[in-house]
């Protein structure tokens, strides 16, 4: 009774912003036992059934619009490395690691550039979340209370106050997480100068 050869597997996984490097490191450690990174959605990961091999994985945050993006990929090929795909500006790259020093085993050698990096796709992610924060969260809050009527009141009320105000939480408790990530990115790449 031979069983069939899974070739395809798929991860629930999440990393935060600032855990770039962290997911980068993940993907390598499932190429190395056998995986090789296909796809993401940004919480499901998709893997191949592959030889082995250690593999260095990199993602850039571009902020560039799928159109714009020939360019972008085509300097990295040029370096070695392979483009796989790109979610919401996240651009995911690998190469083998084999005989690669350590600077050829990053995208970008200098600092600043790394930092800029960081703060464009943190900054990016984390000022979305403050707009929504200002224009729908904050303005129910302000209604439910009482603050501001316009009819909000009963059970209903009540029921979206304490909706929005976990909301409230959970954003801020993100913001603040996410701003935390980028200093210390930033602190532990300003020490390896």
């Amino acid at each position: 009774m031979g069983g069939k050869l899974t070739t395809i597997r798929r991860v629930h996984k999440y990393f935060l912003l600032y855990e770039y490097e962290k997911e980068e490191q993940y993907l390598a450690k499932m190429h190395a036992n056998g995986w090789r990174f296909v796809d993401t959605n940004g919480f499901l990961y998709t893997f191949e059934k592959c030889e082995p091999e250690q593999v260095v994985y990199r993602i850039d945050f571009s902020g560039l619009a799928p159109e714009n993006r020939d360019d972008y990929n085509a300097m990295f090929r040029d370096y070695g490395w392979e483009y796989l795909l790109s979610v919401q500006s996240h651009s995911y790259f690998r190469r083998p690691a084999e005989g690669l020093s350590a600077e050829e085993q990053d995208l970008f050698s200098d600092t600043e550039t790394r930092l800029g990096i960081v703060r464009r796709m943190i900054f990016a992610k984390v000022g979305l979340l403050v707009f929504l924060l200002i224009l729908i969260i904050v303005p129910n809050i302000l209604r439910f209370t009482g603050i501001v009527r316009k009819g909000s009141e009963g059970k209903w009320g009540v029921t979206m106050l304490i909706t929005y105000s976990l909301l409230l939480l959970i954003y801020i408790c993100y913001i603040s997480h996410a701003i935390r990530g980028y200093y210390r990115l930033k602190k532990k790449y300003q020490s390896t100068q």
